[in-house]
């Protein structure tokens, strides 16, 4: 059996912090005290995805999810040195929806980066009356372009 002939991959990327805990929330996440390690972190999440790479097969990656937690509290630059990272381990389709978590009260540089990463949609599903936000969905006409390319789409 081929790669070809395998399913494409999902894959979950879990960034436990939030600005504070929700009392309805049972998802592994932790109140931020103090900006997140994200550097660690990033490499630890890499590290467990090469412990993984023999499962993968050569088969591509067509949906990522970076969720959480407050996934957008990550700075526009961990939130692209894990994509790239992922990107450097994995092949992702060309139309591969890559989604983030966000809070409107995330880290405003974190928002900024999205189209640059690729980015094409953004979960703000409000969970409670505090927080709401629209949901930024792309599709493959609307997707940010690819870097180094003359196209290019805001988010």
């Amino acid at each position: 059996m081929t790669p070809q002939d395998l399913p494409p991959l999902s894959l979950y990327v879990h960034l436990p912090w939030c600005v504070r805990k929700c009392p309805y929330c049972d998802f592994n996440s932790y109140e931020a005290q103090g900006p997140p390690a994200e550097r660690a972190y990033v490499a630890a999440l890499l590290r467990d995805l090469d412990a993984e790479l023999p499962f993968v097969q050569g088969r591509a990656v067509s949906s990522l999810f970076m969720g959480g937690g407050t996934p957008s509290l990550f700075s526009g630059a961990a939130i692209e040195a894990l994509l790239g990272g992922i990107r450097a381990r994995v092949p992702l389709v060309a139309d591969a929806e890559i989604t983030l978590e966000a809070n409107p009260i995330g880290r405003p540089g974190s928002i900024g980066c999205l189209s640059a990463c690729r980015v094409c949609a953004i979960d703000s599903s409000p969970r409670s009356d505090a927080f709401t936000m629209p949901q930024m969905r792309c599709t493959p006409s609307t997707r940010p372009a690819a870097p180094g390319s003359s196209t290019s789409t805001s988010i």
